[in-house]
């Protein structure tokens, strides 16, 4: 079981992230008798929502209006720099004298995406207030402000024992950074890299990409077969791609656009087999890394065990220049980088 840290509590209903933690050290003495114009106690902190509820949370350890009978004072809470509630919490004194009591107030709140600030503060129908603050030790505690976003019930598994199980349409709604899911529709396990599911493993399930012909220089091409699958750091590539526009002879040619990069690009490793057709001619070719881009792969002539063919690239030696109707069709298992 994944261990939590101190910003992440998990409740029966659900759990907590902090986005935000202010505190004070010493106490403030509320004199302002105006709920439009209070005293600051915490001041504005500063969160970056994402559109999921969130709880605000306050504590001191002790909250006390003036010493005299019939007199109150009040906790309120600002969002943006406005009263989200004026009578967040209410302190009572029904005799004269001090009646001081701890304070935990909190509100579920769910603000749109972006950044928000929160504040707390406090006024008194008159004389002077006091909210308690100190620095722990032997004497008074902090007083605080926290925000944290509330993350679904089940969204917890990502967090303490490994993937939600969903399916492709029901993906948890509000995910967050580095939560897991496996999806029983597609047999994929996925990661929320906090703005996209990104494919993490597979057990037999499939995916299509977009590949990207090249002889010195982009060439169009269909490809009427273009699919992969990732078990961990392995990427296992299948690919059929048509050429539809002419390249240049004595370079050679490069499949790119890979889905992963790979681990062992610039020693031209061998990773795989295909074939090139030319109208009238089946080449065995070999599939192999290149230097740069990373995500891509170079072809050996395999037809001939020759050494005029040795260290050599398809395209460049042999030369051949790829023309409309041609098309390569390979496979290739690689690590990923």
């Amino acid at each position: 079981m994944t261990s939590l840290t101190d910003t992440q509590v998990v409740t029966a209903s659900g759990g907590l992230v902090e986005l935000g933690y202010s505190q004070i050290t010493s106490a403030v003495l509320p004199t302002s008798t105006s709920g439009a114009s209070p005293n600051t106690i915490i001041p504005d902190l500063t969160v970056v929502c994402d559109g999921s509820p969130i709880l605000v949370e306050f504590y001191s350890n002790q909250v006390r209006p003036q010493n005299s009978a019939g007199t109150d004072l009040k906790i309120s809470l600002y969002q943006d720099g406005s009263e989200e509630t004026r009578e967040w919490g209410r302190f009572y004194n029904g005799v004269a004298n001090y009646d001081n009591k701890p304070c935990y107030l909190s509100r579920r709140l769910t603000p749109s995406a972006g950044s928000h600030t929160y504040k707390v503060t406090a006024f008194v129908s008159g004389g002077t207030g006091y909210v308690g603050a100190g620095s722990g030790g032997t004497g008074e505690a902090p007083a605080f402000l926290r925000v944290s976003k509330i993350v679904e019930a089940t969204q917890w598994p990502a967090v303490t024992t490994g993937s939600i199980i969903c399916t492709s349409s029901t993906r948890p709604a509000s995910p967050f950074e580095g939560q897991k899911i496996y999806e029983t529709d597609t047999d994929r396990e996925l990661t929320y890299d906090g703005s996209a599911w990104v494919q993490t493993n597979s057990l037999g399930g499939w995916s299509t990409w977009t590949p990207q012909l090249y002889q010195n220089g982009n060439l169009t091409s269909t490809a009427p077969h273009a699919r992969y699958t990732r078990i961990g750091d392995t990427a296992i590539v299948q690919a059929k791609v048509s050429a539809t526009q002419a390249g240049t002879a004595g370079y050679q040619i490069e499949v790119r656009n890979l889905p992963y990069a790979l681990e062992a690009s610039g020693d031209y490793a061998v990773v795989g087999s295909g074939v090139y057709w030319d109208g009238s001619f089946r080449w065995l070719l070999h599939t192999e890394t290149v230097p740069s881009p990373t995500t891509a792969t170079a072809f050996g002539y395999d037809s001939a065990p020759t050494s005029a063919y040795a260290g050599a690239r398809f395209g460049a030696n042999p030369s051949k220049a790829v023309a409309s109707g041609h098309f390569i069709s390979f496979a290739m298992t690689y690590e990923i980088a």
